[in-house]
C-alpha cells in the first residue's frame, strides 16, 4: 500500500464514550473574541477556566459533569466557532502530553457527542434491525427470481420505534462516529442474515469516507464472515453516496481488500452525475445500480430511455450486471426488461422489512 494511504482509523476500535471521571477540559477557540466572550459566559454559569497557555482555555470537571459543560459550550459558541475550536478531555491525574494528541477533536465533534449520546447508545447495545429488500432476475416472460437482497440499516428507539439511517448517520457524521456506526451496521447484517438462514446473496452498503485504513478498519467485517462459515462469494458490498466521492484512488484500497476476501462490489447511483461515471472506469464494480432518477418513469421519457440503453451497453461491454432500483410501476419493469437489464429491485415487487418479505 502507498505510503500516501491513511494508516489509522479515527482513534481507538472501541466506541468513543463521555467520560464520568474527574479531569480538566482544554479548548483552544479560533479567535481572541472568542475566547473572551466565553471565558466571561463560562463565568456567569459556574465554570471556573484558566489559560495554561496562549490561546488555550482549561475548564477544571467534577465526576459525571463533562456532558453538562459541553451544552453549555454549545450554547455559548456558534457552530463556525466550534466547528473551528480544537479541545481535549484528560481525566484527572494524566498530564498534557504529546500522546494526548490523539483525543483531540474538533469542538463541535465534542458538544455533538453530548448531544447525540442516544447514538452511542445505539452502536454500543446494537439496538438496531436489519431490513430486506429483494434484488430480483428480470424475466421478461415470466415471475422475476430471487437472486439477492439488500440489507438497510434501521435504528431502534428505547420504545421501539423505527429511527431512519439518514438520522443515525447525519448525527454519526457531526459526533464523528462513522466510522463505528457502519462498521456496526455491516456486522449485523451479517449476523442478522446468518440467523434468518437466508442463503441469497448480500447486499450490503458501506460508506468510504466512514473506513481510513482497509486492512485494519475492515477486519472485522471480514472476521465476521469467517467466523460464521459464510461464502464470501456470497456477500457483494456496495459504495453507497458514490456521488460524494473525490478520493477515488482510496476507494481502489479499499475494493481491493474486499476482493482479495472473496467478496464481490456494486457501485451505486450510475448517472447521478459525472463522478460516478468515473469511479465505474477506476473501480470495475460487479454490479452497477442504474441511478432511480433515471428509472423512475423511463417508460414515457424517450431522453431517460437514451441514457439508460446507454448505460446498459456501457455495462455488458464491460462484463457488469446491472440493477435497475426504485422500480414502483409495472410499465417501469415491462420496459427495463425489454431493455436488457440483468437485476431489478423496488416498492413494485416488495418493500424492504424484518424478516425478509413476501414478494
Amino acid at each position: 500500500m502507498s505510503s500516501e494511504a491513511p494508516t489509522i482509523c479515527p482513534g481507538s476500535p472501541e466506541l468513543p464514550e463521555l467520560s464520568e471521571a474527574p479531569g480538566t477540559f482544554y479548548l483552544a477557540p479560533p479567535l481572541q473574541h472568542t475566547r473572551d466572550r466565553l471565558y466571561a459566559g463560562l463565568q456567569d454559569r459556574d465554570w471556573g477556566a484558566t489559560f495554561p497557555a496562549h490561546g488555550v482555555m482549561a475548564v477544571e470537571v467534577p465526576a459525571g459533569q463533562l456532558r453538562q459543560l459541553l451544552r453549555t459550550l454549545g450554547a455559548l459558541m456558534s457552530e463556525p466557532e466550534t466547528a473551528a475550536g480544537t479541545a481535549l478531555f484528560l481525566e484527572a491525574g494524566r498530564g498534557l502530553d504529546a500522546a494526548s494528541l490523539t483525543q483531540a477533536r474538533s469542538l463541535s465533534t465534542w458538544t455533538a457527542r453530548a448531544d447525540h449520546e442516544w447514538l452511542v447508545e445505539l452502536i454500543r447495545d446494537e439496538q438496531v434491525q436489519i431490513h430486506y429488500q429483494p434484488i430480483l432476475r428480470a424475466h421478461p416472460d415470466g415471475e422475476p427470481e430471487l437472486y439477492a437482497y439488500e440489507c438497510l440499516l434501521r435504528g431502534l428507539d428505547s420504545s421501539g420505534g423505527i429511527i431512519s439511517p439518514g438520522q443515525m448517520f447525519q448525527a454519526a457524521e457531526l459526533a464523528n462516529l462513522e466510522f463505528y456506526l457502519d462498521r456496526m451496521a455491516r456486522v449485523a447484517a451479517i449476523r442478522d442474515s446468518h440467523a434468518l438462514g437466508i442463503e441469497a446473496n448480500l447486499f450490503i452498503n458501506f460508506r468510504p469516507t466512514a473506513i481510513y485504513d482497509p486492512a485494519f478498519c475492515l477486519r472485522t467485517t471480514v472476521g465476521a464472515v469467517d467466523r460464521l462459515g459464510l461464502d464470501p462469494g456470497k456477500v457483494v458490498f456496495e459504495v453507497v453516496e458514490s456521488e460524494a466521492i473525490t478520493d477515488h484512488r482510496h476507494l481502489r484500497y479499499i475494493v481491493d481488500e474486499y476482493r482479495q476476501g472473496g467478496f464481490r462490489i456494486a457501485l451505486d447511483d450510475l448517472g447521478a452525475g459525472y463522478g460516478s461515471l468515473n469511479l465505474l472506469k477506476d473501480l470495475e464494480p460487479d454490479f452497477v445500480k442504474l441511478d432511480r432518477d433515471l428509472i423512475r418513469g423511463v417508460q414515457a421519457s424517450t431522453a431517460q430511455q437514451s441514457i439508460v440503453e446507454a448505460m446498459l451497453g456501457m455495462a455488458r461491454k464491460l462484463g457488469i450486471t446491472t440493477v435497475a432500483e426504485g422500480i414502483e410501476e409495472a410499465d417501469e419493469y415491462r420496459w427495463l426488461c425489454e431493455a436488457g437489464v440483468d437485476l431489478v429491485q423496488g416498492f413494485y415487487f416488495a418493500r424492504p422489512a424484518h424478516p425478509p418479505p413476501r414478494l
